[in-house]
């Protein structure tokens, strides 16, 4: 079971229902990122699956707008915000998305984790203190 709380939902000019998630951080820039969001996706699931419904019903006929994340840090092109629209998923983009999250819940039901020793991307445990990697040996065994 997933369970979490969206920021907005809103409906466009066409009267598409539109998910928006609040940033607050620096923006993700790349079409490709935002068109791969799992948090975008895991909302844009939960409307495909009706969850939205009761909520909805008061409004009318509605159909899926996609998903977008505003970005209230750092505006573009003269507005105090900027967007990053995340199209409606179609059957087999949720279906990726389910698998993700099942995939998810398996890992996280596991017994036993791997850890790494060091961050490779990071270039090992390095200086900066949110880079370093952090062991508690009564959990990881070392």
């Amino acid at each position: 079971m997933v369970n979490g709380s969206i920021d907005r939902v809103e409906r466009d000019a066409d009267g598409a229902v539109v998910i928006v998630d609040l940033k607050t951080g620096r923006p993700i820039t790349s079409a490709a990122q935002i068109a791969a969001h799992p948090q975008l996706g895991a909302y844009q699931l939960a409307y495909a699956e009706g969850k939205f419904a009761d909520a909805l019903e008061a409004h009318g006929e509605h159909a899926p707008g996609g998903a977008k994340l505003l970005y209230v840090r750092e505006g573009k092109d003269g507005r105090r915000y900027r967007d990053g629209h995340q199209a409606t998923l179609d059957a087999e983009a949720l279906e990726l998305v389910r698998e993700r999250i099942r995939q998810a819940a398996l890992l996280i039901a596991a017994a036993e984790f791997d850890g790494k020793l060091e961050l490779e991307q990071f270039g090992g445990f390095g200086t900066t203190p949110r880079l370093r990697l952090h062991r508690v040996p009564a959990v990881s065994s070392d």
